[in-house]
């Protein structure tokens, strides 16, 4: 338990906070939520904490309205916060699946829709000291919220909540500490999109080597495999490199078309010149690797490098593509920007670079294949969600495409349902554009 008393008031009796929760909470959107119910926001993140569990500690009964407005509070708490990472992992349900239809889920459950939800959310809440989560140091996960949403009988979502007290291993120089904390997860079966979402924060290996690191792999194989048991699904195989292809070749055409159209009037002078260039040096057509479209390319990229600032603060532009990890056929790999500078990595220089398509011409050759393995995309909320707190306006976020899966991971800022919502709905959008 964390107790701040002290810190706030030194004359008021005792409250004492739930370190599980404290962590999770976000400064601002608890000063929302204390607005909402009627208390003052001002005061440093331990002061606002302070006084929700003092409220509730006086309260000896909380109307109904009331304590739904508590739930969703600490659901999204919960489910978004420090949980930047979001996994998407593909499913197949078939017509014979349980979790299809309402009433072949609570046959497969044994039980009836009340009993099938589980909800502890406002007994850790409102009871800190006298829930399953405190008395359980274990490191193994438990449910705290499992619910399931219907159309008529038809099922669209299942939710579920998972806590675990674990200790991770945290590095410094040569010495090793431990941290001890709280770790939420949140996983939700949509059924109606064939997915499944795990929700994670970014954590370390484990201290104990017999508990589950916390790792996106780690994270993704266990809910994966624990919910396929439990809820009768398979997991499909999807590769979403030609997504994060698709969501390059737009921002990067859109942002850079102005350039392409300066250079174009210039096109028959620079194809002149390499003829009379590959004469000169006695270069056949055979081996001319797209001499005068590189040549153009290039021009284009010394113009979009001149107005490299104007380009990155376009207030109209969807988003901008901050960097990107490129692995060509050969396995040289190289992190590229916009403005056509690129960094290679430490093992690009083992290879000979003549065997190298990325030693030619890294976006040329990303055109061909059409594939990208991570991509960051600084996203331009503002155009499209005017009223978002100043520092959702611009969320840099990591796409990541795996064999089967793909990750969503917000970069630096507590995540809210908005931004949530609209990072992964840009994923799904250039998911269904045509390649």
């Amino acid at each position: 338990m964390l107790d701040v008393t002290s810190k706030v008031n030194a004359e008021v009796s005792e409250v004492i906070i739930p370190s599980y929760y404290y962590d999770k909470l976000d400064t601002k959107q608890l000063s929302e939520f204390l607005k909402e119910i009627g208390l003052s926001a001002s005061g440093s993140k331990e002061t606002k904490v302070y006084k929700l569990f003092s409220f509730l500690k006086k309260q000896k009964d909380l109307s109904s309205d009331f304590k739904d407005s508590l739930l969703k509070f600490f659901l999204e708490i919960i489910k978004y916060t420090n949980n930047r990472i979001t996994i998407e992992v593909p499913i197949k349900v078939s017509k014979r699946s349980p979790i299809l239809k309402k009433q072949t889920l609570l046959s497969r459950f044994d039980t009836d829709e009340k009993n099938f939800e589980i909800n502890h959310i406002l007994q850790t809440v409102l009871s800190p000291d006298d829930n399953p989560i405190v008395n359980n140091h274990d490191g193994k996960f438990n449910t705290i919220y499992r619910h399931a949403s219907y159309n008529q009988n038809n099922i669209d979502m299942i939710e579920l909540a998972y806590v675990r007290n674990v200790e991770y291993s945290i590095k410094s120089g040569n010495s090793i500490r431990t941290l001890e904390k709280y770790e939420f997860v949140w996983c939700e079966i949509d059924v109606y999109k064939e997915c499944l979402r795990i929700f994670i924060s970014n954590n370390r290996k484990t201290a104990d080597g017999k508990q589950l690191d916390g790792s996106i792999h780690q994270m993704k194989e266990y809910f994966t495999n624990k919910l396929s048991r439990e809820f009768d699904f398979k997991v499909d195989f999807v590769y979403d490199g030609q997504t994060l292809f698709k969501i390059y070749r737009e921002l990067t055409s859109k942002a850079e078309i102005k350039y392409s159209n300066r250079v174009s009037p210039y096109n028959a002078e620079i194809e002149k010149f390499v003829d009379d260039m590959k004469k000169k040096l006695k270069i056949n057509n055979y081996d001319d690797i797209d001499l005068t479209n590189r040549i153009i390319k290039l021009f284009e990229r010394n113009l979009i490098q001149k107005d490299f600032e104007k380009l990155r603060k376009d207030p109209l532009a969807e988003g901008r593509v901050v960097s990107l990890d490129f692995q060509d056929g050969t396995g040289s790999s190289v992190k590229a920007t916009t403005g056509g500078m690129k960094n290679t990595e430490d093992g690009l220089v083992l290879l000979d670079m003549q065997d190298s398509d990325v030693y030619f011409d890294t976006k040329e050759t990303i055109h061909s294949l059409k594939v990208l393995g991570i991509i960051v995309v600084e996203w331009n909320a503002i155009r499209d969600l005017p009223l978002l707190d100043e520092r959702y306006q611009k969320p840099k976020v990591t796409y990541i495409a795996y064999k089967d899966y793909y990750v969503c991971s917000v970069q630096r800022v507590n995540l809210n349902k908005e931004v949530s919502d609209y990072v992964l709905s840009k994923f799904d959008r250039y998911r269904d554009k045509s390649l």
